[in-house]
């Protein structure tokens, strides 16, 4: 039997043995209580009628101002942020079953960073930077000399099954001075995209970025050489590169070497992975 709202504000309604409340309101500013619904139940809007939960133990604890379910999970907003706490008396996983073919997918994107070792990448038979070690280490990388030829490495990677189809790449590289010198560097970086897992259609362009060596050696150098646009990127797309640095352009006024650390993308994501296996 449905109940007009304006009695229901004047009175209280018993959700629980835990807490009472005197506002429950649906869509249409009425609320619908099945026939022979007594007090001690938790009503919800099943999408027709209102109905019971039974005997799942679902309430509002009044001591720290959470919705709770049994004595394990809590559901809250503390202001600011969102919650969900599993650990209150029996630790427990969060298990989230969006059906086959299905997945949470985030409203607004998230950046994450695709990022491939300077040393794993591959020298050309020509301008090829030398190995050097860092900073006094065994540790080794490459070092890009400061004057006389180009050097540039190249390497590939594909884009992640996690990106937000459509949304822009933003590329980057870091680089170490090895002296004190305070001078001018100048990357570049030249990119070729195969889009899409099959019957790809291509994206490609060249990007420099130059940067003030800080004054001390081995510290890091961000370059962020360029957007790349992501009209029509999809994920499983082929990103391929050569990142590379002339020491006669006349912008790069740094005469020393610089070692690169990593080069990369950063990239928005919305999902965890694709909902089948090449397919978004």
């Amino acid at each position: 039997m449905a109940k007009d709202i304006s009695r229901i504000l004047q009175s209280d309604i018993v959700l629980s043995k835990r807490r009472k409340i005197n506002r429950l309101i649906d869509r249409n500013n009425t609320l619908g209580i099945e026939a022979g619904t007594t007090q001690g139940q938790l009503m919800y809007w099943n999408g027709s009628n209102w109905d019971y939960i039974g005997n799942t133990e679902l309430f509002w604890d009044d001591s720290n101002n959470k919705l709770r379910l049994n004595n394990d999970i809590y559901i809250y907003h503390n202001g600011t942020n969102g919650f969900i706490e599993t650990n209150i008396n029996n630790p427990s996983d969060l298990f989230l079953n969006c059906g086959t073919e299905k997945t949470m997918e985030l409203t607004e994107g998230v950046y994450e960073d695709l990022n491939v070792g300077g040393l794993a990448l591959t020298k050309a038979s020509s301008n090829q930077p030398t190995l050097t070690t860092l900073d006094g280490t065994n540790i080794l990388s490459y070092a890009f000399q400061g004057t006389n030829n180009i050097n540039e490495l190249h390497g590939s990677f594909e884009l992640s099954h996690s990106y937000k189809e459509g949304t822009d790449l933003h590329v980057h590289a870091h680089f170490y001075p090895t002296t004190n010198d305070v001078n001018d560097v100048k990357i570049y970086i030249d990119y070729y995209i195969l889009i899409g897992e099959t019957n790809s259609t291509v994206k490609s362009g060249t990007f420099s970025a130059v940067q003030t060596t800080p004054g001390s050696a081995w510290n890091n150098m961000l370059f962020s050489l360029g957007v790349i646009d992501g009209t029509g990127l999809k994920t499983g797309s082929q990103i391929h590169f050569r990142v590379y640095r002339d020491p006669t352009d006349a912008q790069d006024t740094y005469e020393n070497d610089v070692v690169i650390g990593t080069f990369g993308i950063h990239y928005q994501k919305n999902t965890l992975g694709t909902r089948q296996i090449i397919t978004k």
